[in-house]
């Protein structure tokens, strides 16, 4: 018997839905987040990601370019190569349908304004 006998991988992930609730702005915690972000469209699936706490400032026009490095992690992580690609993956995940909130509350805790918002961003939301 086969793992494709047992029915356990599905064939399709067409209509599987994905929320990606980032809430840390450091590279190591972005980048997952992204590379989910790209791939699961890819599969089929529709893909909501919400910005909050610290990862709200990677939505803003300054802070795209400049995501922070966590002070642990690994030395061997090729960091400069990752940190050019993150906004390319904004703009990626969003030409592929993903649709990208900020937080509104911490918009306003913050003093994030409306305006200063890259334009990949759908919307800002709140609880």
């Amino acid at each position: 018997m086969s793992v494709e006998d047992l029915n356990l991988i599905p064939q399709s992930l067409e209509g599987a839905r994905a929320l990606l609730v980032v809430s840390k702005g450091t590279i190591d915690m972005l980048y997952p987040a992204m590379v989910l972000a790209t791939t699961a469209p890819a599969m089929g699936m529709e893909v909501d990601i919400y910005f909050t706490l610290w990862a709200l400032r990677t939505l803003t026009e300054d802070g795209v370019e400049s995501p922070r490095i966590a002070s642990v992690g690994n030395p061997g992580l090729l960091l400069p190569n990752i940190m050019r690609m993150l906004p390319g993956m904004t703009k990626m995940a969003k030409e592929s349908g993903v649709r990208i909130y900020a937080c509104s509350p911490t918009m306003g805790y913050m003093g994030v304004k409306q305006n200063e918002m890259i334009p990949e961003v759908d919307d800002n939301v709140g609880a």
